[in-house]
């Protein structure tokens, strides 16, 4: 059931038309590009996918494979591991057929492969439950518990949005393979089970898909002893290490290892690379509070039903078990927030690298859910879970449609927006982290007011900002540039107009950037409008910029904006982010 409700808003909600909507998107790119390269271009380059990002995307990146190539020391190679892309197989292989039988483009990324992987995540999601479903049961946890236990960690967390919005993404596959290597492990060390072979089997071949998916998710074999591995059950391990099966999966999880050493070897000529290379950890900065319960990427403020799971801890069966889990989470946590990028990406809901452990949370969370059941006190977790889930669907709303500004987000923004539902614009840059800082606002008073102007039918063009780039833009880190206007229309029709800020040098544009404006008008009234970029890498000093609103000629709509202002901002590392 839960399931089925995931794939109507799957099916309701993506619009393929926009560009920001697809299925394969971000990191999702990286993980999925080796199947149209094995299957249809035969270039591990990857070089293809330039073209079609043009025909597919807005770009944002120069060139498109930028997205996921990562170049060092002369080397070239898909920073992305490509295990995901063997579970993406058999979705991708017959999305292929489909596209020659029906005469679709088959490109590997029209609608019948963005639809392929949208379905996929569907399916391992439910794996992933069915799976985590079949070990609370081993618990003896009551029906109830579980069915309110696998609610709550589909429902009231971010493993929705990476279900619904962004299945590309490594997570719910993640979720799916630790779930089932937690079931084949308590279920091969428990004694009241037969068929060991077959768990064993289904260990080795999870935790090899998990190494070539994610590879610092290998970190839950450290949980073996909590899944019943003792000296005794090691020493009973001959038995079963020396079947057919066991044999075959061994083989069969050495070819899914072989198969990244073979793409690593196939694009750089190496057996063994570090393909994150310029991307590290940093053990001594970590960010262990801001990863759990800050504004910008809390995982419990975003999620707080994790609460549930985390109290659950302390409902288990023995103080080794609640020690153990315990600590187990305290290094997981302190690890992820030592990564340069602890906020793991501006396009990310929450704390999306603990969506691949929620089968583990799980089972803690169920625990503290059927205490309550078992007591007659199920009043409190419905109410909680009618809560959490209403508060999981508004923020994944939200975020997907930019209400929640992804890692920029603030005490301000988080509590401003708090049930708005309706498009707005922001770009937030909090100032205590701006370094330094200029504004250029336009001044025209040729309708009326002060920083006026407007666009209609036989203006298309508004009045522009045309400024130079300030030389403390050149001489630290970061830099991004602002613009923030309040506007008005007479009309909510959508006429594609943009605002558009372009940079030149000698007077030819150099990075020409447009943004939609026509999502943001509210019933002729005035609205805050707030967009930004971060400074290209090809303007330098001596290049300017000019800012602008448009729309296409022959419009009947007449929009107005009143203090049009333009920003220039350093900022210092504690806000943005980037190897180091």
């Amino acid at each position: 059931m839960l399931i089925i409700l995931a794939t109507i808003i799957f099916f309701s909600t993506k619009d393929l038309n926009k560009p920001y909507d697809k299925v394969i998107m971000a990191e999702g790119i990286g993980y999925y590009v080796y199947l149209p390269a094995t299957f249809i271009y035969h270039d591990y380059t990857f070089n293809f996918f330039n073209d079609l990002s043009a025909k597919y995307y807005r770009p944002n990146f120069n060139p498109p494979t930028k997205n996921f190539i990562n170049e060092f020391n002369g080397l070239k190679v898909n920073k992305f591991y490509p295990g995901l892309s063997l579970l993406l197989t058999p979705f991708f292989l017959l999305a292929l057929f489909i596209a020659h039988v029906a005469h679709l483009p088959a490109d590997g990324f029209s609608p019948i492969f963005q639809y392929s992987v949208g379905v996929s995540g569907l399916f391992y999601t439910w794996l992933g439950l069915k799976f985590l479903k079949k070990t609370l049961a081993h618990f003896k946890l009551s029906e109830l518990a579980q069915t309110i236990t696998l609610t709550a960690v589909f429902f009231s967390t971010n493993l929705l949005y990476y279900v619904v919005c962004f299945p590309a993404q490594s997570h719910c596959y993640l979720f799916f393979l630790i779930s089932s290597f937690i079931f084949f492990s308590i279920f091969f060390f428990n004694d009241s089970y037969n068929n060991k072979e077959m768990y064993l089997a289904g260990m080795v071949l999870t935790a090899a898909l998990i190494l070539t998916v994610r590879p610092q998710d290998i970190i839950i074999v450290l949980l073996l002893p909590l899944f019943g591995l003792s000296l005794s059950k090691l020493r009973n391990l001959r038995h079963s290490i020396f079947s057919l099966k066991t044999g075959l999966s061994v083989l069969l999880g050495l070819i899914i290892i072989g198969r990244v050493i073979f793409y690593w070897y196939v694009q750089t000529g190496k057996i063994f690379i570090n393909p994150y290379q310029g991307e590290n950890y940093h053990f001594n900065r970590p960010h262990f509070f801001d990863v759990l319960i800050s504004y910008r990427k809390g995982w419990i403020t975003y999620c707080p039903v994790i609460f549930w799971g985390m109290a659950g801890t302390a409902f288990m069966k023995n103080n080794f078990q609640k020690i153990y889990l315990t600590s187990f989470w305290v290094v997981l946590v302190y690890i992820t927030s030592c990564w340069w990028c602890w906020t793991f990406g501006s396009a990310t809901f929450g704390q999306r690298v603990f969506v691949d452990f929620y089968g583990l949370l799980g089972i803690s969370m169920g625990f503290f859910i059927d205490w309550f059941v078992t007591r007659r006190k199920i009043i409190f977790p419905v109410i909680g879970l009618a809560l959490f889930v209403s508060l999981c669907l508004l923020q994944t709303y939200q975020f997907k449609n930019g209400i929640i500004p992804g890692e920029f987000a603030s005490k301000e923004t988080y509590w401003k927006n708090f049930l708005t539902m309706h498009p707005i614009s922001q770009y937030p840059v909090p100032r205590e982290i701006i370094t330094h800082h200029s504004e250029t606002n336009l001044s025209n008073k040729t309708f009326s007011g002060n920083q006026t102007t407007f666009i209609c039918g036989d203006s298309p063009f508004s009045k522009e900002i045309k400024t130079g780039i300030p030389t403390f833009m050149f001489s630290g880190d970061y830099w991004n540039v602002k613009l923030s206007a309040r506007m008005k229309s007479s009309s909510n029709n959508r006429s594609k107009r943009l605002l558009v800020i372009d940079f030149l040098k000698n007077g030819k544009s150099i990075s020409w950037n447009g943004f939609d404006i026509d999502s943001f008008f509210r019933n002729d009234q005035w609205t805050d409008y707030e967009c930004g970029l971060n400074l290209p890498e090809n303007v330098h000093s001596s290049d300017s910029v000019h800012c602008y609103f448009w729309q296409p000629e022959g419009s009947k709509d007449t929009t107005y904006f009143s203090s049009v202002k333009l920003e220039f901002n350093e900022i210092d590392h504690s806000y943005l982010l980037k190897p180091r």
